[in-house]
């Protein structure tokens, strides 16, 4: 599942979604990998800039859109998870804004969640004694996200049942590098990263 519905506000409102980097949306980078990765089915979550990032998806089998009210990341986390096909599959939440991600390192996650010790129902890559993303999580755990009441985030959960949660230690950068504020950006383009914001918006 693909969480593509925020309103990029720390870098002045734009979709985070639709930046370049080596000439390909952030969108289209994640899709790539994700088919690369072997992934059956992809849900993308869409809600502010919904048209204009529709615009840029192109249509694969077992790929699905959603859109959600903008609201929080839990609104648009629930919206993703009803969309899913029934089965006992576990289910990868990624982000958009994570630009250093491939296709190696989503068969990384994965592998790494096969792995998991008995009894444990999410794993999340920790880089530098901090999360990272994407997460890892069973179906107990979408049931759970799912049941009626307040949305919650998979960290909200997460924290409220520690014990079924494994952290999976990485020194890969790529679960930790996110394009979040305008310091973001300095920095992957001091590193000789070429990024595009999207048309319409300032330069940052």
């Amino acid at each position: 599942m693909v969480l593509a519905a925020g309103a990029g506000e720390r870098l002045g409102g734009l979709p985070k979604a639709l930046i370049r980097v080596h000439g390909r949306t952030l969108l289209e980078r994640l899709v790539a990998a994700l088919t690369e990765a072997g992934a059956g089915e992809i849900v993308i979550v869409l809600g502010h800039y919904a048209g204009r990032v529709r615009s840029v998806i192109t249509e694969r089998p077992g790929q699905r859109v959603v859109n959600v009210a903008a609201g929080e990341q839990a609104d648009s986390l629930r919206a993703g998870l009803t969309a899913l096909r029934p089965g006992d599959n576990p289910v990868m939440v990624c982000l958009t804004d994570q630009p250093l991600i491939d296709a190696g390192a989503l068969a990384a996650v994965r592998a790494a969640y096969a792995q998991r010790p008995a009894g444990i129902d999410m794993l999340v890559p920790w880089v530098n004694d901090a999360p990272g993303n994407p997460v890892m999580m069973s179906r107990a755990v979408v049931e759970a996200l799912l049941a009626p009441g307040p949305a919650l985030t998979g960290k909200a959960w997460r924290e409220h049942h520690r014990q079924r949660v494994t952290r999976w230690d990485s020194d890969n950068p790529a679960y930790s590098t996110d394009l979040d504020s305008p310091a973001d950006l300095e920095r992957l383009r001091d590193a000789g990263w070429h990024i595009e914001l999207p048309a319409g918006t300032m330069p940052i």
